[in-house]
């Protein structure tokens, strides 16, 4: 080693305060690993449940993943063991190449989200018949949903974030190469620092811009999504400006405080990731499980009341639940209103209503469609809708050609993956469905066969609209609204 490189060596090995951050960094490191290693199981196995798949949680787990990796690198680094001087520069560019991936998931969080509020009002239309009577009107408002679909998706959260950060961790590995390595290694300013710090506030300033500028628009009982928002947002954005200070200032004072003012602050993203999103989980078992005993499913798809849909027939590619309350949605989503009065009002008990009840009472049945609108569930109640439509057209007209029809319909818009209005069925319902209908137009079956042949699947949406949905509908104030009645 020559001379210059032992005085660099001595400079660059840590100093007691560096010792203290790099302690603090650990122990947080470990934190958030006890936090996010138990959960990912835990989400990948719920991934289909609201509460997980609406809230990007591919992308999100792995902020969180990367938060423990940036605090595992920097903290090793700082007490002076299992990274080398010579390997300094090195742990430092990963350790910024993960920063980067951290502040890049928001803005494509966000903007999933927004196309799910968007994809919620395009299914709104569905439940008013409007343009769907139209051929051309229908096809043209189908490119809509389904361009809105891949959007609103998981993967399409994935590709928002995988350009953000392409172009954001380019800049990074630019500016890693122009820089002086022993500044880096000794955290002085250099064109990485200066990066480091003024492209996440960038970053951050945007997606919270956006944020506000859809989020006071979008539901609020919501799963809590826009609350987690903003939680998350507001903290990370103390937190890069922390790290700005950071990355900009030649103070040592002010260099630890911030340091620490990171550290501490970014516990607070990771936390409520994991936390709000367990906890519906936990909910909805405590639910599910009380649910056993409480007889509110009911099978619907044999039951339908009339007076709960009285459109004109028409294929089922054309229609859709039958308007109630000419709900319209030009808006972004609906939210609940309330109603002043002076009049004084008692609420029926909520164990007189279960999901039959809903369904076939007018007032109910729109304040239910709104509520799922507003929980990105209203595929759900449109392939009820398709189902009971099916067996109407089959009843008038029953043949092969007809079955084959109507059936490459519902399974084009609802159970294909990537569908527009794909519903959550097992692979074994999907199976079974598949093997009826291929008996049923090979004649193996008996054609009759062909008007139950949905009811498994309908039976199994109309349980997990009662187990993710009802309760929650049952405590809103849309159901208070629509159920009040008069004192006498």
């Amino acid at each position: 080693m020559s001379q210059n490189d032992a005085a660099l060596d001595r400079l660059a090995r840590p100093s007691p305060d560096d010792i203290e951050i790099g302690i603090i960094r650990l122990t947080v490191a470990a934190i958030v690993s006890l936090m996010v290693i138990p959960a990912i199981p835990i989400f990948v196995y719920e991934r289909l449940q609201p509460m997980i798949k609406y809230r990007s949680w591919t992308i999100n787990i792995f902020a969180c993943v990367s938060v423990m990796i940036c605090h595992f690198t920097t903290g090793f680094q700082l007490v002076g063991i299992w990274v080398a001087y010579d390997m300094f520069y090195y742990a430092n560019l990963i350790n910024n190449i993960f920063y980067t991936a951290i502040v890049c998931v928001f803005l494509p969080t966000y903007l999933r989200h927004y196309f799910l509020l968007r994809l919620s009002a395009l299914q709104k239309r569905l439940l008013t018949n409007q343009d769907m009577l139209d051929p051309a009107k229908y096809q043209t408002f189908k490119r809509d949903i389904t361009l809105t679909k891949f959007f609103s998706s998981e993967m399409g959260a994935v590709t928002f974030f995988a350009i953000n950060f392409i172009v954001s961790v380019t800049f990074t590995i630019y500016c890693a190469m122009i820089s002086n390595v022993d500044m880096i290694i000794l955290d002085l300013p250099t064109p990485l620092s200066k990066y480091i710090g003024i492209m996440p506030v960038v970053q951050i300033f945007i997606s919270q811009g956006f944020l506000l500028w859809y989020g006071p628009r979008s539901p609020k009982d919501n799963y809590n999504i826009m609350n987690q928002f903003y939680i998350i947002t507001g903290t990370t954005l103390m937190n890069v400006i922390a790290g700005a200070i950071k990355g900009v200032s030649s103070n040592r004072a002010i260099f630890l405080a911030s340091d620490k003012a990171q550290i501490i602050i970014s516990l607070v993203p990771v936390f409520v990731n994991i936390a709000i999103p367990l906890q519906f989980i936990v909910t909805k078992r405590r639910y599910t499980t009380s649910l056993n005993t409480s007889g509110n499913l009911q099978p619907l798809v044999n039951g339908f009341s009339e007076s709960n849909c009285k459109s004109p027939k028409v294929s089922i590619d054309d229609s859709g639940i039958c308007d109630k309350q000419s709900v319209h949605s030009n808006a972004i989503t609906p939210t609940s209103t309330t109603v002043k009065s002076t009049v004084s009002f008692v609420q029926p008990p909520t164990s007189n209503y279960n999901l039959q009840k809903i369904l076939s009472e007018p007032t109910l049945y729109a304040a239910f469609c709104t509520f799922l609108s507003q929980e990105f569930s209203l595929e759900s109640l449109l392939f009820i809708a398709a189902v009971k439509q099916f067996k109407i057209q089959l009843q008038d007209n029953l043949t092969i050609q007809n079955v084959e029809l109507l059936t490459e319909t519902i399974h084009k818009d609802f159970i294909e993956p990537n569908s527009i209005n794909e519903i959550n069925l097992p692979k074994k319902i999907i199976s079974r469905l598949e093997l009826n209908l291929h008996g049923i137009t090979n004649g193996t079956f008996a054609l009759g066969k062909s008007l139950t042949v949905y009811d498994e699947a309908a039976q199994y949406i109309e349980k997990l609209l009662i187990i993710n949905h009802m309760h929650k509908f049952l405590a809103s104030p849309l159901f208070f609204s629509a159920t009040r009645v008069l004192l006498p």
